[in-house]
């Protein structure tokens, strides 16, 4: 045999063993075909999956389970790995069925998705449909504990779900999807770069955000309730004969939110020009994907009542503010804020770009989004939406108002958001469009200096709540949008309207997220 021979040879055998699935792979590949799946359509761009694991896949894997750790166990009065198996099953059985019910539910699942081929078009992690034990109010001041049937995020649903001692094991999840469409042409999109003017309308409102960022609550002595008032009440909820919720001193704005998950159209309405010890009642539809099947598109009935009410007061334009915030009058505020302004203006000119660039995907991509879109798709397009108020520096109380009202009747604008999240995913995997743990960081940084905080404590909050991957998205999608925008044709506006030229960038730079922060919405 030739040196060409065995060299060919070498390659063959190395070309054989990448080929060969590792131990992993080829049990994944066992699972998939032992699992039972059964799949139904729930409509709302959501799939049910039944998913049943047989009894000689989880003796199997508790078997190797138990052997590995009888190699590696310490068992008194035996030497390491030589104590008897059943001895080592009775010592550490609990704890092996703990941790194979996450394992066996994750792969499984994982399994199924292959399976029904739904691997690349689902969205983020199951839910899992489990027996929970809830307190019920009883509508008499005490509260009873009772099993139901709850629909809950993967993490919580593996605290109540166990081996079974004998038989198989079936679990039920849902999983979102991702809809199919087209993309339209992303080559010379046309655009409009604005004239940003800097007026004296724009300056005071900026003004009024810095006042807000000091503003408090105080008692309202006289009057009836305003508008986005702060309501101290007691309220139930109730669902036919059913309680669902009983609290007191909630504190809650006075508009339209979101309350035990229910979006409460029309509070805000019923509640303004009311007054302390009234008594308010609305009534809201319970969600199609409530998180307690029974209670699914009946209707909820809550009365308040009205024990305190406060109201945001801004604070003066006065010496002692003028001077925290290092202005020695109010004039001079004023050219602080305009110069600030003045320097941000690039920025609000891309950002007008950026959300016409939106507009101009939007009508341009058929893509259809079912109108009883899931609360926890809703909740996901809100917190993207929050995470670009915290960047552009908005007050905490507008943040909040603007929120409320959008969870009582997100619909429309979150069907816009999740329309954009969609379009945005697809073009980031045409575009191969990353974002880097340093661009995460500079922008958690400018949101720490526009609130006032330390950066720690700002990433901290954000990777509790889930918004470092909300931030993530957005810069994602900034990213995006400026160089589509550099390769957009933008036709110049002049100062007194009509269109100047037109002109199409041909060079393709690096996105920089220099201009991430994002600015007061301002054209």
């Amino acid at each position: 045999m030739t040196d060409e021979d065995i060299s060919v040879e070498e390659q063959e055998e190395t070309q054989a063993a990448e080929e060969e699935p590792s131990e992993e792979e080829a049990a994944q590949a066992k699972l998939k075909e032992a699992i039972g799946v059964e799949s139904e359509d729930l409509g709302m761009l959501c799939r049910k999956l039944t998913i049943t694991i047989p009894r000689e896949t989880i003796d199997e894997r508790l078997a190797e389970q138990f052997a590995e750790l009888k190699r590696e166990a310490q068992v008194d009065g035996f030497r390491k790995g030589r104590a008897p198996l059943r001895l080592v099953e009775k010592r550490f059985g609990r704890d092996v069925g703990d941790q194979m019910v996450g394992t066996l539910v994750g792969n499984a699942f994982l399994a199924a998705l292959e399976k029904e081929e739904l691997k690349d078009k689902t969205i983020g992690d199951p839910r899992i449909w489990v027996q929970m034990p809830e307190e019920r109010p009883t509508g008499t001041g005490g509260k009873r504990t009772v099993l139901t049937d709850k629909l809950v995020e993967i993490d919580k649903a593996l605290d109540h779900m166990q081996l079974p001692s004998e038989g198989a094991m079936s679990f039920s999840c849902e999983v979102e999807l991702r809809p199919e469409f087209e993309l339209p042409d992303l080559e010379k999109i046309p655009l409009e770069r604005p004239l940003v003017e800097i007026t004296d309308e724009i300056v005071t409102g900026e003004i009024d955000r810095i006042r807000a960022m000091q503003g408090q609550y105080v008692p309202v002595e006289e009057g009836g309730i305003k508008a986005d008032d702060m309501v101290v009440a007691d309220y139930t909820c109730t669902v036919g004969e059913r309680v669902v919720a009983d609290e007191t001193n909630h504190a809650l704005a006075a508009r339209d939110q979101r309350l035990e998950k229910i979006p409460v159209e029309g509070l805000g309405e019923a509640l303004v020009g009311k007054k302390a010890s009234d008594t308010v009642t609305v009534e809201a539809k319970v969600p199609d994907d409530y998180d307690d099947a029974e209670l699914r598109g009946q209707t909820a009935r809550f009365e308040f009542v009205l024990q305190d009410v406060k109201r945001l007061r801004l604070p003066e334009l006065d010496e002692e503010f003028l001077s925290n915030i290092g202005a020695d009058s109010e004039d001079e505020l004023r050219n602080m804020v305009r110069q600030d302004l003045d320097a941000r203006r690039q920025h609000m000119v891309q950002s007008k770009l950026r959300a016409d660039l939106r507009e101009y995907l939007l009508s341009k991509t058929e893509l259809d989004i079912p109108s009883g879109l899931s609360q926890r798709q809703t909740d996901r397009a809100l917190a993207r939406n929050m995470i670009e108020m915290y960047r552009m520096g908005m007050p905490q109380e507008e943040i909040e108002k603007r929120m409320d009202g959008t969870r009582a009747s997100a619909a429309a604008e979150a069907t816009r958001e999740l329309k954009v999240f969609f379009i945005m995913t697809r073009i980031a995997d045409e575009l191969e469009v990353s974002v880097s743990e340093e661009e995460i960081n500079g922008a958690i940084a400018m949101i720490a200096q526009r609130r006032g905080r330390r950066f720690d404590r700002v990433r901290d909050e954000l990777s509790r709540t889930g918004g470092l991957e909300n931030l993530q998205v957005q810069i994602r999608d900034e990213k995006i949008m400026d160089r589509l925008i550099e390769n957009a044709e933008i036709t110049e506006t002049s100062s007194t309207g009509p269109k100047k030229k037109t002109a199409k960038r041909k060079k393709k730079s690096k996105t920089s997220t220099k201009d991430a922060d994002a600015t007061p919405e301002t054209t």
